[in-house]
């Protein structure tokens, strides 16, 4: 907890005390340990992996599938091919 934990909690209830202490672990120190229901990793590594693989579910998604309704096209080939895309 920070230096100047004890003159926030000063003259508080019980109640509200444990609720400074509860919202200093789930805020602080849950954030920094590492988790077994992901992996092992903490937190915001978690977030950064996941959002790292679905930017690149979305490059493949506009850019590389193919489409039957595009002529087996990918979209980027689509719009390159109609002149809307540059190279």
């Amino acid at each position: 907890m920070h230096a100047n934990d004890d003159e926030r909690t000063a003259g508080m209830t019980k109640p509200a005390a444990k609720y400074v202490v509860i919202e200093f672990i789930e805020a602080d120190c849950n954030r920094r340990r590492p988790h077994s229901t992901i992996g092992y990793q903490m937190p915001a590594r978690a977030m950064e992996s996941f959002m790292e693989l679905l930017d690149e579910y979305i490059r493949f998604y506009n850019e590389r599938r193919k489409k039957q309704s595009l002529g087996w096209m990918s979209p980027m080939q689509c719009r390159i091919s109609k002149g809307l895309e540059w190279v």
